[in-house]
């Protein structure tokens, strides 16, 4: 197989990969190894295994791929960055997000020019949506938001952007910003929330305008969160609270009464 013919089988098997059908994009990558011969070019191929594995959660696959890449590469080859990149992102899925932070921020601080470089700024953009990501699932949400307010600068999907909306908006709500939060969720709203964080979405803002005194406002959300308690896993008992203090704020005596009664475990 030619040079070109190699190139458009590859091209083939990333946008296989990029439209879900992930399985066939794996045997796409598969075929391409035996035709190059290429060192590095087979590492490449190799890389895009291991993401193919991880999207199909088949870890222990996408570790034995990754260290069979990096025996494929030299010293000093510039891919080793894309490696040790692929290695972090590997670990956060091992359930090992403390290393995986620590490997992406080794990275910046080894490559200290990659934002600058246009090659590589992809590379740079990643890893800093990787670090907010890793760092609000570690809880530090004081580190987040300076991060995804730069990471909201840069190019991305709809989803993307909104999803970083909503864990930008969560941070600030849970570190009492709350003019700042409800700007974010409402402009993750006219983008359009990523369905699993549509219950979350109407919690936040009913807590975020109840501390901003917009009772009308927060009894809405609150509503909405009792419509769909099933699906939001919302707190029950809770919320049942939060409206019963909403309606009382709002001079709904008896409102107040039946919600304060339902908040009672029985």
């Amino acid at each position: 197989m030619d040079e070109a013919r190699i190139e458009a089988s590859l091209e083939e098997a990333l946008a296989l990969r990029d439209s879900g059908r992930v399985l066939d994009a794996l045997e796409g990558f598969q075929r391409l190894q035996e035709p190059t011969a290429d060192p590095e070019k087979k590492a490449v191929l190799l890389l895009n295994e291991v993401t193919c594995y991880m999207i199909l959660e088949r870890f222990g696959d996408a570790r034995q791929r990754l260290d069979e890449a990096s025996r494929k590469i030299p010293a000093d080859s510039a891919l080793w960055l894309s490696v040790e990149y692929t290695d972090a992102c590997l670990m956060k899925e091992e359930g090992k997000p403390e290393e995986a932070l620590d490997k992406l921020e080794k990275l910046l601080s080894c490559n200290p020019g990659l934002s600058r470089d246009q090659e590589r700024s992809y590379l740079y953009e990643e890893i800093q949506q990787r670090r907010a990501a890793l760092l609000y699932q570690l809880g530090e949400n004081e580190k987040v938001i300076p991060l995804l307010e730069e990471v909201l600068s840069f190019e991305m999907s709809p989803g993307d952007r909104s999803r970083n909306l909503c864990i930008l908006a969560c941070c600030c709500r849970t570190l009492h910003r709350y003019e700042r939060a409800k700007e974010l969720y409402l402009e993750a709203r006219e983008i359009g929330v990523p369905e699993n964080w549509e219950g979350r979405v109407h919690w936040d803002l009913g807590i975020t305008h109840y501390h901003l005194r917009e009772f009308g406002k927060e009894k809405q959300e609150f509503l909405l969160c009792e419509r769909g308690i099933a699906g939001y896993g919302i707190p029950v008992f809770d919320l049942y609270g939060w409206l019963s203090a909403t309606c009382s704020a709002l001079g709904e005596k008896i409102e107040a009464a039946r919600y304060a009664q339902l908040s009672k475990p029985s």
